[in-house]
């Protein structure tokens, strides 16, 4: 039997670091499958929490990264940084991707000095230390900033979510490539009023009648300080007293690790029926249909996930004019742009749109159909995934 002479084609080896499981699954599942599909061997790295979306999964392998997000314990940030190295060791990836802070750290120094890969980062966002002005978080960010900017320029790519904070970090990274790119999108099929859950739909209903009866004013995100929640409230409690017949729904997990947490002892103290606490959920896209309006009054975003999901669900947005928000938000074409920590902004807009129904709507088809132009889910993929090739 004659010899093929031709060359086996080695497969490439990617790792795709993050801090939490959950980051990879909402918004790397797909650049992740569609690798695997193209012959790639994936590695996923984070610390798992449960059973994960890949498990079972053909050429894709996930391993546990011994990590906690909001711990400053040097001595245990030391052992995560040990355990990180004897995986990029152990994997010997050609490409290693890092997300979220951590990761860009952490992924950058141990993938330089323990493999010879190509190192991607992508900067989700700032964080809080960047926004919050206390004297431990001014303190964390002169440690952090020169730290995150040192490991960054190992890169051979960097993808920014927006060009606020390309602008911010860029001028202090100077070899590396640098993109921006809006985010992971959003699959427009699912996140549509056809695809709603009658019965999640019924169950919202049935445990808050009121959102049937009421002009429905919704926010989602953590509930944290910087995503504006305040401001959102005092908004709401000013504008009842004009319009009682809104209703203001809080979508959102409490963040015990973010020093800026709102904690349930003071969501106790908002004594009013008109502002509704629906914590975290699963139904995001079946409140999102209820709703008339959606509102982040965030202080800075990477690439708000949030936004992207009530544009698709065909919403007029009132948001910030900050980095994240305001790339996704054409000002008098498919939402407002307000100042932040300016509720009174926040109420000028909801009346805006309160008084001048046609015009809400009108914002809210011209949101959907942004969404379809520029934030499908496997446009961004294709256009991700060609990075890699």
């Amino acid at each position: 039997m004659a010899r093929s002479n031709k060359k086996q084609i080695k497969k490439q080896k990617i790792i795709f670091i993050a801090n939490i499981q959950a980051h990879h699954e909402i918004f790397n599942q797909d650049i992740i499958c569609k690798l695997a599909e193209n012959n790639f061997d994936v590695v996923v790295v984070a610390k798992k929490e449960k059973k994960t979306i890949f498990d079972g999964r053909d050429k894709i392998k996930f391993i546990n990264w011994n990590i906690d997000r909001g711990n400053k314990n040097i001595i245990k940030e030391f052992a995560s940084l040990i355990d990180l190295a004897k995986i990029i060791q152990r994997e010997k990836p050609d490409i290693i991707h890092n997300f979220t802070i951590k990761a860009n750290i952490y992924g950058s120094i141990t993938g330089r000095l323990f493999s010879g890969a190509k190192i991607y980062n992508t900067v989700t966002g700032l964080g809080y230390v960047y926004t919050d002005n206390k004297l431990s978080s001014l303190l964390l960010r002169l440690i952090i900033k020169p730290l995150w900017l040192f490991a960054l320029n190992f890169s051979q790519l960097i993808m920014f979510m927006n060009k606020t904070d390309l602008e911010t970090m860029g001028k202090f990274i100077f070899l590396p490539r640098k993109v921006v790119i809006p985010g992971h999108g959003i699959d427009t099929k699912e996140f549509s009023r056809a695809k709603v859950n009658k019965r999640y739909l019924d169950n919202i209903i049935a445990d808050n009648p009121e959102i049937r009866k009421s002009i429905v004013i919704t926010t989602v995100g953590r509930l944290i300080r910087h995503k504006g929640i305040y401001e959102f409230i005092e908004a709401a409690r000013n504008i009842l007293s004009k319009y009682p017949g809104l209703l203001f729904v809080i979508v959102g997990l409490t963040d015990s690790l973010n020093p800026s947490r709102i904690s349930k002892t003071e969501i106790s103290k908002i004594n009013n029926e008109r502002i509704l606490f629906l914590y975290n959920r699963d139904d995001v896209r079946e409140i999102l249909s209820l709703s008339d309006i959606f509102v982040l009054a965030s202080y800075r975003e990477g690439a708000p996930q949030v936004i992207i999901e009530a544009m698709s669900m065909g919403l007029p947005i009132i948001t910030t004019d900050v980095a994240g928000c305001n790339e996704r938000v054409i000002n008098g074409y498919n939402g407002f742009l307000v100042r932040h920590k300016d509720s009174k902004g926040i109420i000028l807009a909801i009346e805006k749109l309160l008084q001048t129904p046609k015009l809400a709507k009108r914002m809210g088809h011209n949101s959907r159909k942004l969404v379809m132009k520029k934030y499908q889910r496997q446009m961004l993929t294709n256009k991700i995934v060609k990075f890699y090739e």
